[in-house]
């Protein structure tokens, strides 16, 4: 319906494109329709930084996740070291190798010993 009009009172202005005789209506027709525009510009113009302010939160988040991820990854494989690896070595260094595993992976250090 509003692009009928819209063209309706195009129409008439190019019949008469000298003239200017368009009817008050029509002048307050197109006064709304500009001031809709201008408002629905704005609402975009919102909308896309939001768009943009959530697209930054997400790619922090996703960092965020890869950081933990790794971390606990480094956590693991600590622990099943200090489970599983057999240590030969007198049972006051097995301590100390212990907690040298456990500060390295707390550090992010790589423990390949």
């Amino acid at each position: 319906m509003s692009k009928e009009k819209f063209e309706e009172i195009k129409e008439r202005y190019m019949e008469r494109e000298y003239d200017y005789a368009l009817k008050s209506m029509d002048i307050d027709y197109l006064i709304q329709q500009s001031e809709e525009k201008i408002q629905l510009e704005k609402r975009v113009e919102e909308l896309e930084k939001n768009l943009d302010h959530g697209a930054k939160v997400a790619v922090k988040t996703a960092e965020k996740l890869h950081y933990v991820k790794e971390e606990n990854q480094r956590y693991k494989q600590a622990l099943e070291e200090i489970a599983y690896k057999q240590y030969n070595v007198e049972p006051k260094r097995v301590v100390v190798k212990l907690r040298s595993t456990a500060i390295q992976a707390l550090q992010g250090g790589n423990n390949n010993e």
